[in-house]
């Protein structure tokens, strides 16, 4: 049995899933100070009309003695209704966008208050769509290293966007083509036969 220890970063990117196809059990790592992770696991990328666009989550601070466990989430600026608007902006054309808008909204709108807790809850409703059911584990405590029965992916996946000149799937605008935008992207143009392209 292949075993995975990835970070859970917010709305992860194709790569991201992409890895978890090649496990059968996901272990998640929600312990590790937040300021040693290489990428930021408050933000994700989505296709904009003119733009690729980084839609970040505000963190209560302290932020770098913090773990996505304990790290709270800022309502005070009204995040989620400004990354919602952004979703609707990039996606409502999009095939899909209607058929799952509902329950992401509502995740979103729910005010919940740790990092940890949105993300793992927004991972198992990705991997519901995509129809990937895999085991998924939170880690007990924060280790540094792990026996080579877990490969450890935490700070490799790449979670940026980058240009392509290989054409892999439709998206909304005639924009040149990104890889690797938050699975969003993907869901939103391709709906359950998004695993396809992964």
């Amino acid at each position: 049995m292949k075993r995975l220890l990835v970070d859970i970063p917010y709305f992860p990117s194709i790569d991201f899933f992409s890895y978890l196809l090649t496990a059968e059990e996901i272990h998640i790592e929600i312990h590790q100070n937040l300021n040693s992770i290489a990428y930021p696991l408050n933000r994700c990328y989505i296709a904009m009309s003119q733009k690729i666009q980084a839609l970040s989550i505000p963190i209560r601070k302290p932020y770098k003695r913090g773990n996505p466990q304990n790290c709270l989430l800022d309502y005070s600026d009204r995040w989620h209704i400004k990354h919602w608007r952004s979703f609707e902006a990039a996606y409502n054309q999009s095939p899909y966008f209607e058929y799952y808008a509902e329950e992401l909204r509502h995740c979103l709108f729910s005010q919940i208050p740790t990092l940890c807790e949105l993300n793992l809850l927004l991972l198992s409703i990705i991997m519901k769509y995509l129809h990937i059911p895999k085991r998924i584990i939170k880690t007990n405590n924060y280790q540094q290293e792990y026996p080579k029965t877990i490969t450890d992916m935490r700070s490799q996946i790449n979670t940026a966007p980058y240009p392509s000149e290989k054409f892999q799937y439709r998206q909304v605008f005639n924009i040149p083509f990104f890889a690797n935008l938050s699975i969003l992207d993907l869901l939103f143009n391709y709906g359950n036969h998004s695993i396809d392209f992964l």
